[in-house]
Order: structure tokens, then C-alpha cells, then sequence
């Protein structure tokens, strides 16, 4: 079996604004090497589908857009992960939960994602999750494709 990589054409960042989002992957990249801390940590990254914001793919069909971010596998309370959760749940984290959070039950929960963009020093714009909350009481979440 062949795997075959080949140039596709750049696909602009999704617009900034909130959506509403759908948890649809959460991959443990391992023990990654930071060259800015000089250190190595655990990252997992989770991506989001945005079931309303869509694009046509190269055979014509509608396909949701996708949004991911890269977090420190780590539930201090200063860690990036432990923050969005707590937004995402609208609550803060038991100890008991403190001591072990099984991440894959986040796999198709809702949500609300907030995109931003920023610009690289190569000038290329590049869109980021800037806040992660639950949805509003009584609002319903398309379902996931």
C-alpha cells in the first residue's frame, strides 16, 4: 500500500468569531520537546469540528471545518488543559477529579469555541482557539458529521 503526499492548495484560517463546535479528536502526541522552555512535556492535541462553518472539498462534496489545539497533557492550576476544561464544563475540577480526568470522555460533547487570528513573522495568518465554554441553556448542537 502506497502513501502518497502531494501539494494541496492553501484553504484560508476559518473567521474569527464563536461557534458552535463538536469534540471529534483528542490524540496524545507524546512527549514533546519545547526549544522556547527547553524542557519536555506530555501534549495531547483536541480538535473540534464546526458543523455550521463548512467548505467543498476537491470532489464537489460540503465538509465541516476542522480547529485543533495543542495542550500540556496537565491539570495544574496553572496548566492551559485545566483552564479550557473548567471553561468548557463551566466548573472548577474536584480533587477527586484532580487525580485522574479520562480526556476521551470529552469525544462528542459540544461546545462553544471562540477563534482568533494572529499573523506569523512570515506573514502567514493562522486561526487559534482563544476560549472554550459550554453552550448556553437550551441551545442545541447540530449533529456531528
Amino acid at each position: 500500500m502506497s502513501l502518497i503526499a502531494k501539494g494541496t492548495p492553501a484553504v484560508a484560517p476559518v473567521p474569527e468569531g464563536t461557534y458552535i463546535a463538536r469534540c471529534v479528536q483528542i490524540i496524545d502526541l507524546g512527549t514533546q520537546h519545547s526549544q522556547v522552555y527547553d524542557n519536555e512535556a506530555r501534549k495531547v492535541m483536541i480538535r473540534w469540528e464546526l458543523p455550521q462553518e463548512t467548505f467543498k472539498t476537491a470532489d464537489g462534496n460540503e465538509q465541516p471545518r476542522l480547529i485543533h489545539a495543542v495542550y500540556t497533557n496537565s491539570l495544574n492550576e496553572k496548566a492551559s488543559l485545566r483552564k479550557m476544561l473548567e471553561g468548557w464544563r463551566s466548573k472548577k475540577f474536584t480533587e477527586e477529579e484532580l487525580a485522574g480526568f479520562d480526556l476521551s470522555k470529552l469525544i462528542s460533547l459540544p461546545c462553544m469555541v471562540t477563534i482568533t487570528h494572529t499573523v506569523a513573522n512570515n506573514g502567514n495568518k493562522y486561526a487559534n482557539i482563544t476560549a472554550v465554554a459550554a453552550l448556553p441553556k437550551g441551545m442545541e448542537a447540530p449533529p456531528q458529521v
